[in-house]
């Protein structure tokens, strides 16, 4: 009696097909990775606004950052409860202090 070894077909298409869906996760995870470390689509002053909020939760108590935009002060206050108190031209939203999502 002998022992036919080899791959089938379906092994080989089974194999093949979790290779390609691991290569799209990974890819992916490499695209948005990507946008945050070389700057696309984030804005700056956003980023400045949530490390502040982010500040105000973290120590209890309201912080103040002053950003400049087109040679003009923008004040930027964080509370300690989450909420954003900026200019509308800051594009934050108020009450979660991530981008408003608004157009």
């Amino acid at each position: 009696m002998t022992l036919d070894r080899g791959v089938t077909l379906v092994e080989l298409l089974v194999v093949l097909m979790l290779m390609a869906i691991v290569a799209g996760v990974v890819g992916l995870a490499m695209r948005s990775a990507g946008s945050f470390t070389d700057g696309e689509g984030i804005d700056t002053e956003q980023v400045a606004a949530a490390r502040a909020r982010a500040s105000a939760v973290r120590l209890g108590r309201p912080v103040t950052i002053v950003i400049a935009r087109d040679s003009q002060p923008l004040p930027v206050r964080a509370l300690p409860d989450g909420r954003v108190v900026a200019d509308g031209r800051l594009g934050v939203d108020p009450l979660s202090g991530d981008p408003d999502a608004r157009p």
